[in-house]
C-alpha cells in the first residue's frame, strides 16, 4: 500500500528544498510570486505607503526566509518592476526615499526616480520608482501623463502643503471614487491576464482624470 511522504525527497533521500533547485528554476518561481502586471502602484498616506492590490497578493514572505532567497527574490522584484506611489503629493515625496534606497541596493544597473503632476498647483503625484533598464523605464514612458518635475522643487512645493484628515484617496478623490479604486485593484489581482490588460488601461484612464480633476 503506497504511503505519502511528509515531504517530497530528492534522489538521495534528503528533503527537498527551494534552494536545491537549479537558480533558473527559482527564477521561475519568483515570477509567479509577484504580479503579473510590471507595474506595482502604492497609495500613499501619513504613516505608509500600501499596495494597491488584494492583502496578501504580493507575496513578499519570500523575502524574510533567509539571506540567499531574501537576495535573489529582491533581484527579481526591483530589476523588473516600476513602482509608483501615488496620492497626495506631501504624503508622496514623504515615503518614497527609503523604496529609492532599496531599489538602488538591488538595480543592477542602479535606479531613477521620476515624479509627475499636474504643474505647481497641483496637490496630487505620482513618484515613479525603477531600475535602469531598458524595458522598465519603456514602460514609464508609454504612459505619457502627467508633467515631469524637479524632485528638490516638489519636495519643496510638498513641505508647503497642509496635511488632510482621513485617508488620501477619500479625502482627495471621494469616497465612491475611493471605493471603486479598492474594487479595481481587487479584480486586476484575481481576474486573468487579457481582463487585467484592459482593467490596467482604465486604471491609467481614470489616475490621469483623477490628476486633473483634483486641482
Amino acid at each position: 500500500m503506497y504511503e505519502p511522504q511528509d515531504r517530497p525527497l530528492g534522489e538521495t533521500g534528503s528533503p527537498l528544498h527551494l534552494l536545491s533547485l537549479p537558480y533558473d528554476i527559482r527564477w521561475i518561481i519568483y515570477s509567479h510570486l509577484f504580479p503579473s502586471l510590471r507595474q506595482i502602484y502604492l497609495m500613499a498616506s501619513k504613516e505608509s505607503i500600501n499596495p494597491m492590490m488584494r492583502p496578501g497578493s504580493l507575496s513578499v514572505g519570500i523575502l524574510l526566509t533567509c539571506h540567499q532567497l531574501h537576495s535573489e527574490a529582491s533581484d527579481y522584484l526591483f530589476n523588473n518592476y516600476l513602482f509608483n506611489i501615488i496620492g497626495y503629493k506631501k504624503h508622496c515625496m514623504a515615503h518614497y526615499k527609503p523604496l529609492y534606497e532599496l531599489m538602488e541596493r538591488y538595480a543592477k544597473h542602479g535606479a531613477n526616480v521620476e515624479i509627475l503632476d499636474n504643474g505647481t498647483l497641483s496637490s496630487t503625484a505620482c513618484v515613479s520608482v525603477h531600475a535602469k533598464d531598458g524595458h522598465v523605464e519603456a514602460m514609464l514612458h508609454v504612459r505619457q501623463r502627467g508633467v515631469p518635475r524637479d524632485p528638490k522643487e516638489v519636495e519643496e512645493e510638498a513641505a508647503q502643503l497642509p496635511e488632510v484628515p482621513g485617508e488620501p484617496a477619500e479625502h482627495l478623490y471621494g469616497s465612491l471614487v475611493a471605493k471603486m479604486i479598492d474594487c479595481i485593484a481587487f479584480v486586476v489581482d484575481t481576474k486573468p491576464t487579457i481582463l487585467v490588460t484592459l482593467l490596467a488601461t482604465a486604471i491609467a484612464i481614470i489616475m490621469a482624470m483623477l490628476y486633473s480633476g483634483s486641482d
